[in-house]
């Protein structure tokens, strides 16, 4: 009996502090609210709206000090606006013509995020939204817990969503001036690896096809191709190397820059390296076109493993990129972020290489 009565009061206690809190009278009903937790911070009533509510506007700091004070003050609506099971995911335009080699990322974030309990809701962003720091309406409609952005977009807009509060992660890119997490390929070890098979197979003049200023992930391939080179003393031959600078959107066209950049070699190497498999297929469209061969002639090696890779004449020997990996270690990497925070850092998926015709032994 005596342990009942001591419960009660100790319960009745405690309802009197969360009250008291609140500004409430003992006796009475109150319920918090925002100005009660605005005045408590000595902030304003629209910054902890945009806190509880998950919104632009407010430092995470800020948000993390006014959500642990919604909780000490037991404000009711805390639970729903808080907690959310809903990550956003957006694109750029552009990458809707890379649907084979997006889409197996993006099925795989939605089959992970599934798994783990959460939603994951994709949306593209045009340029326009881009150049003028638009968000998407679907980020204002609902409530996100974190966002993942895929392929790569421009910095500027980058930098508008990390002021949101929200975990961010850039997934098959990465911004080496800007602090956010990503998901990428191990693309210096990948290049390596296939330069290193080219290298194992005989050939020692060996080209790169792909403009190293376009995204990062190119680049990387440049630097793999270069190690692999230098580790096996073998000489680097600029005439050999197509590096120059393209846009975004070109990539996808590129037959008519490699003709012109072959009409001024005097000289070809034995094997290319292509950045990417696109650029690989350019090169044996326009090698054949000439009358040369693949690869009794030259042999060519690509980097992506798309779906027409196994399909060309000849099979295109390959690094195949595991985009089903990198979807699920986004989702794993953005649950991590959203429920115990942490620094930022670049996990790197390796690859794999696919060996088929494209690359003979001399």
């Amino acid at each position: 009996m005596l342990d009942e009565i001591l419960y009660k009061m100790y319960y009745i206690n405690m309802q009197s502090e969360l009250l008291g809190k609140c500004g409430g009278i003992m006796g009475k009903k109150y319920k918090c609210s925002m100005q009660d937790i605005a005045k408590r911070l000595g902030i304003s009533k629209n910054a902890v709206s945009l806190a509880l509510n998950n919104k632009p506007g407010v430092s995470e700091q800020l948000r993390q000090q006014i959500i642990k004070t919604a909780q000490e003050m037991n404000y009711s609506g805390l639970s729903y606006k808080r907690k959310n099971n809903n990550i956003l995911v957006l694109i750029p335009e552009y990458i809707r013509n890379d649907t084979y080699f997006y889409n197996d990322i993006y099925w795989s974030i939605e089959n992970e995020a599934k798994l783990k309990g959460y939603n994951a809701i994709l949306t593209s962003v045009s340029e326009e939204m881009e150049s003028e720091l638009r968000l998407p309406g679907i980020y204002f409609d609902m409530n996100f817990s974190g966002i993942l952005i895929i392929g790569v977009f421009r910095k500027n807009f980058v930098k508008k969503l990390l002021t949101l509060g929200l975990p961010i992660i850039s997934v098959d890119h990465y911004y080496d001036d800007i602090m956010l997490d990503s998901v990428v390929t191990a693309n210096v070890e990948c290049a390596y690896m296939a330069v290193q098979y080219l290298i194992d197979n005989g050939h020692k003049d060996i080209g790169y096809i792909g403009s190293i200023d376009m995204t990062a992930s190119l680049y990387e391939r440049w630097i793999g191709y270069l190690k692999a080179m230098r580790k096996n003393n073998l000489e680097v031959n600029k005439e050999h190397c197509i590096t120059k600078p393209s846009s975004l959107y070109s990539l996808l066209n590129e037959i008519s820059e490699i003709e012109k950049s072959l009409d001024e070699m005097s000289s070809f190497p034995t094997a290319w390296f292509c950045g990417g498999d696109r650029i690989a297929y350019a090169l044996i469209n326009v090698l054949t076109r000439r009358g040369i061969k693949v690869p009794d002639d030259i042999s060519v090696m690509g980097f992506d493993d798309l779906q027409a890779s196994s399909i060309i004449v000849p099979n295109l020997t390959t690094v195949r990129v595991k985009r089903q990996s990198i979807g699920a270690a986004a989702i794993n990497l953005m649950t991590e972020k959203i429920e115990k925070g942490g620094d930022v850092i670049k996990y790197s998926i390796y690859g794999e290489l696919v060996i088929r015709d494209s690359v003979k032994k001399i």
